[in-house]
């Protein structure tokens, strides 16, 4: 039975729309929606704004450093030129290569600002504002206060791009009766427990986009699941963190499948919720 991401996500004129929309059962109200859906615009806007000035700093520090270079080399060209005329193909060739490793730094460095750069006070103060109306959202909800925070992959695609992206995201866990229900971004989803068929260990790397936790990826219980941060040189994503796997918690709806897709480090409350253990595949 072919299976489908239960967090697969539909990206049509820049709204998002949950494609298992049979299994929402609570949704947060126009009203409070369209609040959170401001502070949302006024935070993205605060970190153009602050990516903005400071890609600018930076290129002024770029650039600085590259007429400092190009003086220095012309100097000491200038004088090879006057005491050793057949050394010049060899300096031109130590300042082509020098070049070139700086410019390939400056270009690693460029791509890689976006998530290095630090937050400004005012995305500190709606992102504070923002984890208070999440509450409040949760609340309105009757999200349980014993719900277990957890990371799932989201999958966002649209008609041009049909795999889509797959990122980790925040969501809770918690169960209602004979109900398996998760809260993820102003929404409520509810499976029947008994709909639940087994829960697969995938043997394939995984990609995070952030780190969800309070305790440092390499730190605690999570050391035992060997996350590593992505070398984006080499393996040229723009991903942070690496797995060595993750788990599929699978069930059936009639004749469809669905799958949950979690990182190892969150899948216990689903073991405990489901009673299920995990199984390889080999």
């Amino acid at each position: 039975m072919s299976r489908k991401n239960l967090f697969d996500i539909s990206m049509d004129n820049e709204k998002e729309t949950i494609d298992a929309d049979e299994f929402i059962t609570r949704v947060v109200s126009k009203e409070t929606k369209a609040k959170r859906s401001a502070l949302v615009s006024e935070y993205f806007k605060a970190m153009s704004k602050n990516f903005d000035r400071c890609v600018l700093k930076k290129a002024l520090v770029i650039m600085t450093v590259v007429f400092c270079l190009g003086v220095a080399l012309y100097s000491i060209n200038h004088f090879f030129e006057l005491f050793a005329h057949k050394s010049i193909k060899l300096i031109w060739a130590a300042i082509i290569l020098i070049a070139t490793i700086f410019s390939r730094s400056i270009k690693s460095r460029l791509r890689n600002s976006q998530k290095s750069i630090k937050p400004s006070k005012k995305m500190s103060e709606i992102n504070e504002e923002l984890g208070k109306f999440d509450k409040i959202i949760q609340k309105e909800l009757g999200v349980s206060d014993y719900a277990t925070d957890i990371d799932v992959f989201v999958n966002v695609y649209d008609e041009d791009v049909e795999d889509g992206d797959r990122a980790n995201e925040k969501a809770k866990l918690f169960e209602e009766g004979d109900n398996l229900c998760i809260y993820y971004d102003g929404i409520v989803l509810s499976i029947k427990k008994d709909s639940f068929e087994e829960i697969v260990k995938i043997d394939e790397k995984a990609y995070l986009d952030v780190w969800n936790k309070d305790t440092p990826y390499d730190r605690g219980r999570y050391m035992q699941y060997k996350i590593e941060k992505v070398d984006k040189q080499s393996e040229e994503i723009y991903k942070e963190y690496k797995l060595q796997g993750y788990y599929s918690v699978r069930f059936s709806q009639g004749d469809k499948g669905y799958e949950i897709f979690v990182p190892p480090y969150d899948i216990e409350p689903f073991c405990d919720i489901l009673k299920l253990s995990p199984k390889e595949i080999y």
